[in-house]
């Protein structure tokens, strides 16, 4: 059972700042004091405990802080009063105040270490004082929602309010009665926090992220040898790290090729800082520091441009480096439906937690599929000469690169260009018109990337920039880092539908453009209705330029979908037993079981003809049949789904996991009936849990990854005590998203609104007319053309209005609760024939 740090961290917040944690701060020093392998209780982490350097180092950043500062401005004995009186509620005895005083002055204790020697020395009536207040604290801080943490962020000073709700707490206090003064004091939360505080967290988070942990160094620990793994006869696969011959501090690196770059320690941080003399240092996106890794306190290797180089001596493990990682599917196919069933498609896909902490540097998709423009007649290339995805697959031409010319995809799950992380899975759309140059995934925004100014282009690219996603809804939010939903999410299933609908008229010309406009559909316990729509004009740019695609795109051609999948990249380990023999560890991943240790993955997908849709909402649209109530059972049709599999492989390393090798002792993919003639697709585990829990180790042979019991792992593999480290990935808690100067124009009509996400980032949205949102520019429409679209939104809006059950409910499971933030409810005057358009998205 994992160790629980709350009660002791709690203790030392209420001894220190007179305060319950901040969530953040809470989080983040469970992790260091977790890996630091500090005790748990609340009187655990003692003086005696403080003398350990890494310790002390943690406990020091509560005094070197700001907000520490500003409480604390006087001589050492004020501070030691204000201490008793924040553990005790009264001041210091003379004696005492001036033994701990003169210890400060001394330089014999820290004011931390003061604090934390005090607390633990508690005893009788003053001890239930500080474990009152601890408890109360504990309360608190699990009380408080996002929302109020974000509030607590707006730079207000502690207020006497919030401090003194522990001073109010002894000994004798009734605690049933202090936890149910809690909401009460939550209108108070805006004054929690020091100005300071934010700033504290950032500096000592960018400084070392909470999942990693700095033992104690010299620079003796980071002499010696280091070396890429599997050995290669690359020279600059290896190097020695020494000290620099006219220096006692500073370091140099040579590796087998003769290149050499200086070196300065920052120990502290875990790093190496190199200069310009570092052949890599061009590449400031890829890092050009040594950045240290550690197992069991020491240092094994280290990480620079993206590469992993293992210490000699260290454990004979192959590195959890960018590259070191098996990539695949989980997937079962459609059969082939009638002919006309072509104008969409549905789906139930479940959510939940996969992977906890997401490590990084790797994607992983819950199920989903991805729609291609039926092209199977045609027989020249999709893909103009010169286009990059054309030159990187030439074994794609034997198929015209027919899936890679046009998608529509997206699903729930983890990406590497996740900006802000969380253990919950985001919701991301995303579709491609021009071969992956250009990725459309949130009304006006890229793929895990900022907004392209009108005008701007890259070679291949749209000449409106990221434009061509519209948003649809008035009544949901779309993130560019992806849609949240209710934190506890395990299991629960998102309704999920692309649809082509006729929302503009076909048009001639030089380059025609078709009618279909395919628009995402969500079926949510909270919502459900349209979100978002791509304008058929996106589908037909690169034919502008390259005329062969005319006529080929997604605004007209009927829609293909082959496979159903769920896609996971698994980072690894691989150690050797004395015997020779190879194994491997995977990251954990876990699965949300039922009592016969059934994990639904995906259900009742369904194929539509436009009779479904399309055509009911043309004629509504033209006048003639009242608005689509729903998708029309009389267009829907249920393939029969294939027998699953899984495949998931790294061909440098000739390494493969697959279902048909020895899974079934454990689990087994699997079509399950539902009700109603429906089926999902399913994993079928050994043993009824609560989570299963997909296999970890595994004896590699031929190639072939044969999973095995843990057990039956011997232990000179080191697999056992590896830990998987959190590899950042791009921009994490860093990058913000922000919206070109150029969607000024057309103006917004409302003032910036601002709203916080389950994963702890704040969008900053507005309001706008919905033909002036920034992606519908740039298309060259006629007046006519925006006046039309934009009178039958307002229709939508009035017919749709975010509680219209157009999908049939799922015939197993229960709906998911999406985001209560992202869930919004028009402001007066702009009910209807308006849009909630993101302009940015921040972390902090």
């Amino acid at each position: 059972m994992a160790a629980d740090y709350t009660s002791a961290l709690q203790s030392i917040y209420v001894g220190y700042f007179g305060r319950p944690a901040d969530p953040a701060g809470l989080a983040f020093y469970t992790e260091l004091y977790r890996q630091a392998g500090a005790p748990t209780s609340v009187t655990g982490i003692s003086l005696a405990y403080y003398s350990n350097a890494s310790v002390k180092s943690l406990i020091d950043t509560f005094a070197t802080s700001a907000e520490s500062q500003a409480l604390y401005p006087g001589n050492n004995n004020t501070f030691i009063n204000a201490i008793y009186q924040n553990l005790f509620n009264r001041p210091a005895e003379a004696a005492g105040a001036a033994y701990w005083s003169d210890l400060l002055d001394r330089g014999v204790l820290t004011r931390a270490g003061a604090a934390l020697a005090i607390m633990s020395g508690a005893q009788g009536s003053d001890m239930t004082t500080v474990n009152n207040k601890t408890s109360v604290a504990v309360s608190f801080t699990a009380s408080l929602t996002t929302a109020q943490l974000q509030a607590a962020y707006s730079g207000l000073a502690p207020s006497a309010a919030v401090r003194s709700m522990l001073g109010g707490i002894s000994g004798d206090t009734d605690l049933n009665t202090a936890q149910s003064a809690l909401l009460g004091i939550q209108a108070t939360i805006v004054d929690m926090l020091a100005k300071a505080l934010r700033a504290d967290h950032l500096q000592v988070m960018a400084a070392a992220p909470p999942t990693e942990f700095v033992p104690p160094l010299t620079l003796a620990d980071v002499l010696g040898t280091y070396r890429m793994l599997p050995a290669s006869n690359d020279p600059y696969a290896s190097g020695t790290m020494s000290l620099r011959a006219d220096s006692a501090s500073a370091l140099q690196y040579l590796n087998q090729a003769g290149t050499s770059w200086n070196l300065q320690a920052d120990l502290a941080h875990g790093l190496l800082l190199t200069d310009s003399s570092n052949p890599y240092a061009f590449n400031k996106t890829s890092g050009i520091n040594f950045k240290l890794q550690f197992q069991n306190g020491k240092v094994v290797g280290f990480r620079n441009n993206d590469n992993m180089y293992w210490r000699d001596g260290s454990a004979p493990l192959q590195a959890d480096s960018a590259d070191q990682h098996l990539g695949g599917y989980l997937q079962a196919s459609p059969s082939a439906a009638p002919p006309g069933y072509t104008s969409g498609y549905s789906m139930y896909t479940a959510i939940w937690p996969l992977v906890d902490p997401q490590l990084g540097g790797v994607n992983h998709g819950l199920a989903g599929t991805w729609i291609n423009p039926d092209n199977e007649d045609f027989t020249l290339p999709l893909l103009p000469p010169g286009h990059p995805m054309r030159e990187a697959t030439p074994d794609s031409a034997a198929t015209n690169w027919r899936t890679l010319f046009q998608s529509i995809e997206g699903s729930a799950g983890y990406w590497v260009n996740t900006h802000y992380r969380s253990a919950q899975p985001k919701f991301r759309i995303n579709g491609t018109p021009n071969g992956y140059v250009d990725e459309l995934s949130a009304p006006g925004w890229e793929f895990g990337r900022d907004a392209v100014a009108a005008g701007n282009t890259s070679s291949w690219g749209l000449p409106m920039g990221s434009a061509g996603l519209a948003q649809l809804s008035n009544r949901i939010l779309v993130p560019p880092d992806g849609m949240t939903f209710k934190a506890g999410t395990a299991g629960e299933l998102l309704g999920v539908s692309w649809m082509a609908l006729p929302l503009t008229l076909a048009k001639g010309g030089a380059t025609p453009v078709g009618n279909q406009s395919w628009t995402l559909f969500l079926k949510a316990s909270n919502y459900q209705g349209p979100v978002a729509f791509y304008l058929p004009d996106v589908w037909e740019v690169m034919a502008k330029s390259y005329p062969t695609v005319a006529g080929r795109g997604l605004d007209v051609r009927p829609a293909q979908i082959k496979t159903l999948v769920m896609e996971m990249q698994m980072r690894y380990f691989t150690g050797k037993a004395r015997n020779g023999d190879q194994y491997m560890r995977l990251q954990r991943f876990a699965f949300p079981t039922d009592a016969q240790g059934l994990s639904y993955i995906l259900t009742d997908f369904t194929l539509y003809s436009r009779d479904a849709l399309f055509q009911p909402f043309l004629d509504w649209s033209n006048g003639t049949g009242a608005m689509p109530a729903g998708f029309a059972a009389s267009g829907a049709h249920q393939p029969q789904i294939s027998t699953p599999n899984f495949y998931f492989g790294n061909n440098q390393a000739g390494l493969a996991v697959q279902s048909v090798s020895g899974f079934e002792q454990f689990v087994t993919p699997k079509i399950v009936p539902t009700s109603g003639g429906n089926v999902a697709l399913a994993l079928q585990f050994s043993a009824a849990a609560k989570n299963g829990v997909f296999p970890e180790y595994y004896q590699t042979a031929g190639g072939i990854a044969l999973p095995r019991d843990v057990a039956s792992v011997p232990a000179e593999t080191g697999l056992k005590g590896v830990s998987f480290k959190v590899i950042q990935s791009e921009g994490w808690g860093q990058e913000l998203y922000t919206s070109p100067p150029s969607w000024a124009k057309p103006t917004a009509a409302s003032a910036p609104l601002t709203a916080t996400l389950s994963d702890g980032s704040t969008v900053t949205y507005a309001w706008y007319r919905f033909i002036d949102q920034p992606s519908l520019q740039g298309f060259g429409w006629t007046q006519e053309e925006k006046n039309r679209l934009q009178a039958l939104v307002e229709k939508i809006h009035a017919g749709w209005t975010g509680n219209t059950a157009l999908m049939s409910p799922p015939s197993v499971g229960q709906l998911v609760v999406l985001d209560a933030a992202i869930l919004l409810t028009p402001p007066a005057g702009y009910e209807v024939g308006y849009v909630p358009i993101a302009l940015s998205q921040t972390y902090y």
